[in-house]
């Protein structure tokens, strides 16, 4: 497989490579198979497959860092961090994966950086590649999670009605855990749902 990225200069199998060197086995597994889920979904979604199988297998190429790490590498970029990624980190994997996949895998197309960029909490401006990935990155088939087959049944039953149920599961479970509301994910709910 030696396919390019839209508006990348890097084929997909030396991704998958410099991938499996740099993240855990688990999420380099759970990338393969949010990629494969993506590809497959894309067209449903109206969103390109070949940029959802690079944004599901980048989706996560910032995973693994420290709540140090991800704080210092967002200042450092010059990012704005909010007080939802000040309390969880980690969600700052979202946009630093971004950044990596424009510099360190050299993907160009826009959507596929949207996408990974919003793909944890979602955001009010999200195409239809966006909206795949953060569908396909909740209910993938590595995903065990009580509740995901019920996610899945919606997703079944139509994308819209998928996107709307794991935008209102990932608020419940940010809730459930004491956490703040993310203001892109607030932006998404208010935006993509009746909430």
């Amino acid at each position: 497989m030696g396919r390019e990225a839209p508006g990348s200069i890097s084929p997909i199998s030396e991704a998958r490579a410099r991938l499996r060197e740099s993240l855990s086995e688990g999420t380099y597994a759970h990338s393969l198979a949010v990629s494969r889920e993506a590809a497959r979904w894309a067209a449903a979604f109206g969103a390109d497959p070949d940029a959802a199988l690079w944004a599901g297998l980048l989706h996560d190429c910032a995973k693994g860092l420290s709540d140090e790490q991800y704080l210092a590498l967002a200042q450092t970029a010059g990012l704005e961090i909010f007080d939802a990624e000040r309390d969880a980190p980690s969600v700052l994997h979202q946009r630093l994966g971004a950044l990596w996949a424009a510099e360190r895998f050299g993907v160009r197309d826009p959507a596929v950086l949207l996408a990974i960029g919003c793909h944890t909490t979602g955001a009010q401006v999200m195409d239809p590649l966006a909206r795949c990935l953060f569908v396909v990155d909740w209910v993938s088939p590595d995903r065990t999670y009580e509740g995901v087959e019920v996610l899945r049944a919606t997703l079944a039953k139509g994308v819209e009605e998928g996107f709307a149920a794991v935008l209102r599961a990932k608020r419940d479970v940010v809730l459930a855990k004491g956490l703040p509301d993310h203001p892109w994910a607030r932006a998404a709910l208010d935006r993509w749902t009746s909430d």
